[in-house]
């Protein structure tokens, strides 16, 4: 217990504030010490239990206190004057805020409200009176407040508590401090200590790249499977180009018919994408024969079976359906044969390949 004037001190007349301990005492002609009961409730300094001074069975003060109370059995037994209580005041139950009158463990109360709740009410409600009338206070007193002052100094020394009064004040200066620096906009020297040591230490890396440093790592001491790796993420990534890309799709298909024709031995142009672009745009990106715009593909006007060249003269956008029917059949017998058969369509055909004037199957050289 530290021996000074604390807040939970009440009164400005009382020179200093010593640690007490609460005193009991009972009326003789209500209550006696007697036989110690058996939930071991005893008399303080004594191993005798209080108990009722009547005829016949008297019972345990302790054991017949009211439980709800929240307080302990000796509470009403306590001496106010004794215990140092100042006239007019009560000790009850802890208040909300848990002001403790010198530790004992009670709040000091004047008709029925904590004291020190009171005084923090007020000093809110009234801020500059409280503080007019602290310093009237001092003025008034100020010759009795330096000796207190100083007797409580030398308690603190007495009790060896005066280090945590140094080092509690340390920490309020440098709260302070830290406070002032924060209005004034200026960095605090925990901050700056921990920005350098961050940059002392480098930038982290990521969660991504720790998992990409140790996988590059792994496929150090495995070349295989780094290699079986990068195949078949580049058979994923060109199966989901092929279904998702209609340009990279149509350069494909056009490849495709460009490496069969090279096989047969059939005459090949080298045609780029924009050219195969270009064939598709003059019928609208659609079928040639039914125009159809689903899974177009690159069709022979005349069959490469029949020797037909991979040229610009022999190609045509067709699509899956119409490709697989017309096979190696002929181009004009077949298409006259199907239900979606124009005129107009088959004139635009030969328009665009050449052969408005010229034989229907003869081999184009681009």
């Amino acid at each position: 217990m530290v021996a000074w004037r604390s807040s939970n001190c009440p009164g400005r007349d009382r020179p200093l504030c010593r640690p007490m301990e609460l005193h009991y005492s009972f009326d003789p002609e209500k209550w006696y010490l007697g036989t110690p009961c058996r939930s071991g409730h005893r008399w303080p300094g004594s191993g005798l239990s209080i108990r009722r001074n009547y005829k016949g069975a008297a019972a345990c003060a302790g054991c017949t206190s009211n439980a709800e109370a929240k307080l302990p059995w000796l509470f009403r037994f306590i001496d106010l004057d004794a215990s140092g209580v100042p006239a007019g005041h009560k000790l009850g139950k802890l208040c909300q805020n848990e002001h403790s009158w010198n530790d004992t463990g009670y709040t000091l109360r004047k008709h029925g409200h904590c004291v020190e709740c009171e005084k923090v009410r007020i000093r809110a409600r009234n801020p500059d009176a409280v503080k007019a009338s602290r310093e009237i206070y001092y003025q008034a007193n100020r010759e009795r407040l330096l000796e207190y002052a100083k007797q409580r100094m030398q308690l603190r020394k007495d009790n060896g508590e005066h280090l945590v009064y140094i080092e509690h004040s340390r920490a309020k200066r440098a709260e302070y401090k830290r406070r002032k620096r924060r209005e004034a906009g200026v960095p605090n020297k925990e901050m700056n200590q921990l920005h350098a040591a961050i940059k002392r230490a480098g930038r982290m890396p990521s969660v991504l790249q720790l998992v990409i440093n140790e996988q590059r790592s792994y496929w150090r001491e495995h070349p295989e499977e780094r290699k079986a790796h990068y195949s078949q993420k580049s058979a994923y990534m060109y199966a989901f180009r092929y279904k998702c890309d209609p340009a990279f799709r149509r350069h494909e298909c056009q490849r495709n018919s460009e490496r069969k024709a090279n096989n047969r031995g059939n005459h090949t142009v080298r045609l780029n994408s924009d050219a195969t672009a270009a064939r598709f745009a003059q019928f609208d990106n659609s079928c040639a024969y039914c125009g159809d715009t689903t899974n177009l593909i690159v069709e022979h006007f005349i069959p490469r079976s029949k020797g037909g060249p991979h040229a610009s003269g022999n190609l045509l956008p067709a699509c899956q359906r119409c490709n697989v029917s017309k096979r190696d059949h002929d181009p004009e017998h077949w298409y006259r044969k199907q239900p979606f058969y124009t005129k107009a369509r088959w004139r635009k055909i030969l328009a665009v390949l050449g052969k408005a004037k010229a034989p229907v199957h003869q081999l184009p050289l681009l």
